[in-house]
């Protein structure tokens, strides 16, 4: 770790570590660092190494806590529905890109910055910083009184499914969507070898399969755009199927405590015991192969205003809050025992977490700010236009 580093060095320091680990798609790493000047949202979604970095330096104790397989960038859109083995609708964390060995506190700590930074660009969330400290923390206690319980959204949960059905997309427009604005084909030629034949072992046998990328610009994750992602396409039995290969990397939690190692931890939670996983999802020589589906989606807190009341908004928010608290318990168990993560909880109340959440919010700003400052100058200089949205621009917000 380097305290004295400042944003834009530690992204650079980052991308060139990054390089060393997989093969790197140039033009999305640039069409990233405009996301990241942008808004401070996106730029909080994509820099979770820099957010070890700080975290590490700034918040010593909580990170130096019970240490447990971390989902480590976990934000409230790494939340989302899918379908299990058992065809069942599942809703829970669904990116395992950066897990890791760290403290249980850094992904509750994370969660709150998320929602926090989320409710400042939603009107209509009236939640405190302390309130969504509580309802996660709450959620993450809950989750710790018995056996890890994911949400399986077929008896129970009925107020969580109305909201994933509600931000599901037509799957019709999902599809076209995907054909026409998401992906482009692509020459097998240009897709890794041993991808493209976990790729074609993935599809139905003997049918002609096109193969595709993401169109430049098309966002599928801020923290990995720069990754190779190829899919395979074909139309069976009257419509359509199509997997996804991803390129993975080491989590960036080495590259920040400047350890070494090539092991990739997704699996340890993807496949831990009792987790509802994808069927067909797998992992294979630092790649993750998955179905593209059109009931898998997430739901967002500026997606909660469904024709409701101020109050009843309100409620669905801290219940979705609540739930995403519990479901970290549930994959927080898959290397802990309850009863020591319940024996440290004890120790970290509200009043920590909020404290340590200002601390890192605080840094946040002071690297976004800093990357737009260096991110314009270096658009002006190149003499390109300047972005269309101005970026966000604000403050995290005061209702503390």
């Amino acid at each position: 770790m380097n305290p004295t580093r400042n944003i834009v060095q530690s992204t650079l320091g980052f991308e060139t570590w990054l390089r060393g680990q997989i093969s790197v798609r140039e033009p999305d790493l640039e069409v990233k660092h405009q996301f990241m000047a942008d808004d401070i949202f996106m730029f909080f979604r994509a820099t979770f190494y820099r957010w070890c970095e700080r975290w590490y330096a700034a918040c010593p104790s909580l990170a130096n806590a019970e240490q447990v397989f971390a989902v480590g960038d976990l934000h409230i859109q790494n939340f989302g529905s899918w379908r299990d083995g058992h065809a069942r609708l599942i809703w829970g964390v669904n990116d395992y890109d950066e897990v890791a060995m760290m403290s249980f506190a850094a992904d509750l700590v994370r969660l709150i910055m998320s929602a926090e930074v989320a409710a400042e660009e939603t009107p209509l969330c009236t939640l405190t910083l302390a309130e969504i400290c509580e309802c996660v923390r709450e959620g993450y206690y809950a989750g710790l009184k018995d056996a890890p319980q994911p949400f399986v959204l077929e008896r129970r949960h009925a107020w969580l499914l109305r909201l994933v059905r509600a931000a599901l997309k037509e799957p019709k427009i999902f599809w076209r969507r995907w054909l026409r604005e998401r992906t482009q084909p692509v020459g097998e030629d240009q897709v890794p070898v041993a991808l493209a034949a976990r790729l074609r072992q993935a599809m139905p046998k003997d049918v002609p399969i096109e193969f595709r990328e993401m169109h430049k610009g098309v966002t599928k994750g801020l923290g990995s755009l720069g990754h190779q992602r190829f899919f395979a396409y074909t139309e069976h039995y009257g419509g359509p199927v199509a997997f996804e290969g991803k390129n993975m990397a080491p989590s960036a939690v080495l590259w920040a405590t400047g350890k070494s190692g090539k092991d990739i931890h997704t699996d340890r939670l993807l496949k831990g015991p009792g987790r509802p996983s994808t069927p067909h999802t797998s992992t294979h020589e630092s790649w993750l192969v998955r179905p593209i589906m059109s009931d898998c989606g997430r739901i967002d807190l500026a997606e909660l205003q469904l024709e409701e009341t101020a109050q009843e908004l309100n409620f669905d928010q801290e219940r979705l809050l609540f739930a995403m608290g519990y479901e970290t318990a549930n994959l927080h168990q898959l290397s802990k025992g309850r009863d020591e993560l319940n024996d440290r909880l004890k120790s970290v109340k509200v009043g920590a977490l909020k404290q340590a959440t200002l601390t890192m919010l605080e840094l946040l700003q002071e690297d976004f700010k800093m990357w737009r400052k260096y991110w314009r100058e270096r658009q002006k200089a190149a003499g390109a236009p300047q972005s269309a949205s101005g970026g966000l621009g604000r403050g995290i917000k005061s209702n503390q």
